[in-house]
């Protein structure tokens, strides 16, 4: 059976999660720690529909995020944040059930983490994230997102780590729990291998100043638009991305980063339309760029 495109998104923010607490930087690698800020674009080519000759959809995306501390000590960290992303979604030809052929999406979300260090084998890691998905033309409960996610790590050896617990998602207004389950290995201070299905990355870092990464995972997410009729519904994007990204030490904390490869699987969705509107897109190529502070 396909995955829809919110079932997908949240199981790669699970894995994406389980990777991150995994890339705890230590004096001995030289693989960095995950960013707690960024700001990024996502340009993305046009995508034409596998089923509707002469229909496509240009997908672009601008993001910013950033955490902030609000208890660090030896044992226990706990952080707070924002994130903003903004979404257009221009669908050109397409015959599409909205008021008009391009959605302003946005995506705002309040993180807060808590990582408890039980000891050098054991780590915990808590969060929960409330937020809005919406094109903001009218705002109600189904607009409201709440994610949870709970997540034990155990350090089998030196050089590998396996983590696992659950991810909880009222997304849209729809309920959903799912496991969150992956390893990282580590075979020495250059390279680093993460695979936390349907999530994986082979990780790079000839210095500390540079890391090069081959990796795949799912993207895209859902939104509540309104529709003709005053009626809402969910929009959901799904795809997988593939391919190759370098991040370069800029000053201090601060990097900068590219990469680039291609979607696919792509499916667009409007939840109830009439008539159906359930399309596959072919595959497009997709570039990123942008800066992240590493702490």
């Amino acid at each position: 059976m396909r995955m829809t495109p919110v079932i997908s998104l949240m199981v790669g923010l699970a894995a994406s999660a389980v990777a991150q607490e995994s890339e705890q930087a230590t004096e001995e690698s030289f693989i960095p720690n995950f960013a707690v800020g960024r700001i990024g674009y996502d340009w993305n080519d046009t995508a034409s529909f596998s089923d509707v000759e002469g229909a496509s959809m240009k997908y672009q995306e601008a993001s910013v995020s950033g955490n902030f501390p609000i208890l660090m000590n030896d044992q226990v960290k706990f952080t707070g944040g924002v994130r903003y992303r903004y979404n257009q979604v221009d669908f050109g030809q397409a015959p599409v059930p909205f008021g008009n052929e391009t959605l302003d999406l946005h995506r705002i979300e309040l993180p807060f983490n808590v990582w408890v260090d039980q000891s050098e084998r054991w780590k915990w890691w808590f969060s929960v994230q409330p937020g809005l998905a919406s094109d903001f033309e009218s705002i109600d409960f189904d607009d409201m997102t709440v994610t949870a996610l709970a997540l034990a790590s155990y350090k089998v050896s030196d050089t590998l780590k396996v983590a696992f617990g659950g991810y909880y998602s009222h997304d849209l207004g729809e309920a959903r729990l799912l496991p969150a389950i992956g390893a990282i290995y580590r075979p020495n201070k250059n390279w680093m291998l993460a695979l936390t299905v349907p999530r994986g990355e082979i990780a790079y870092a000839p210095t500390r100043d540079w890391l090069i990464a081959v990796r795949a995972y799912p993207s895209g997410g859902g939104w509540n638009v309104s529709t003709p009729g005053d009626k809402d519904r969910d929009f959901n994007y799904a795809s997988v991305k593939a391919g190759i990204g370098v991040d370069r030490r800029l000053s201090g904390r601060f990097w900068g980063y590219v990469e680039g490869g291609v979607r696919f699987a792509q499916n667009v969705e409007l939840e109830g339309a009439k008539p159906s509107f359930d399309h596959d897109l072919d595959t497009t190529a997709y570039a990123n760029v942008g800066i992240k502070v590493r702490f």
